[in-house]
């Protein structure tokens, strides 16, 4: 069983669809009905098994029930794909200087809780039966402009997340990678690398596809 969160997005509709064309059966989250609902549409007509997974994955409360869901008709969950990620406040996207100490801490303490909190539950599950599994967080685009501050802040914090848990989880055999992509990747390479993440096909810890310019080296003003 897969859970794909996120599939109120394109790519996070892509990797479901893909997942469930190999015979694996989805969790489709997304915060409102309406998206999960239509990617088990889809699924189901093709002849697959899914189920809509509706739930705020920044409530405790709501992480707990929807794998209590999940688990109850789709059996526990093996691989993970963290793709949804929450809107920054008003502020959040704008220079250093104009963001509002209060957006910077709701923009950075939901996304992080978000991450935290599913990949953790998700985690303790496999421990607590002995299965191998993988997590794969996807950043292609972002909920604020990609030449902001706190894009590239996520962007970051993606990656220093994948590492620290990544090595402390390899040891319970479960594998947490992670892809970066722009907003104007090719869909199918970024779905592609995602599943090669999952399967284990690829195994490099964080994969950057198109990297920002300022990730290739410093630079300094003349």
């Amino acid at each position: 069983t897969a859970l794909v969160t996120g599939v109120d997005t394109p790519l996070g509709r892509d990797i479901a669809y893909s997942l469930s064309r190999v015979g694996i059966s989805i969790a489709a989250q997304s915060y409102s009905r309406d998206p999960a609902t239509e990617v088990v549409r889809v699924i189901t007509t093709e002849g697959g098994i899914a189920i809509p997974v509706v739930a705020d994955l920044s409530v405790e409360g709501d992480v707990d029930q929807a794998l209590d869901l999940i688990e109850d008709q789709l059996g526990p969950v093996d691989l993970l794909v963290n793709n949804t990620w929450l809107s920054g406040p008003q502020t959040a996207g704008f220079p250093f200087l104009e963001i509002t100490p209060s957006d910077w801490r709701r923009y950075t303490q939901d996304n992080l809780l978000v991450l935290h909190m599913i990949t953790q539950r998700v985690a303790h599950s496999l421990e607590s039966t002995g299965r191998q599994g993988a997590v794969v967080t996807v950043l292609s685009g972002a909920p604020v402009p990609e030449a902001s501050l706190a894009h590239h802040f996520l962007r970051a914090v993606v990656g220093a997340f994948t590492h620290a848990v990544g090595t402390d989880l390899l040891r319970r055999n479960i594998q947490v990678n992670a892809v970066r992509a722009r907003a104007d990747t090719d869909l199918q390479l970024v779905t592609t690398t995602a599943l090669n993440l999952l399967f284990g096909t690829d195994t490099r810890r964080v994969i950057d596809l198109d990297p920002h310019p300022d990730e290739l080296g410093p630079v300094r003003k003349q």
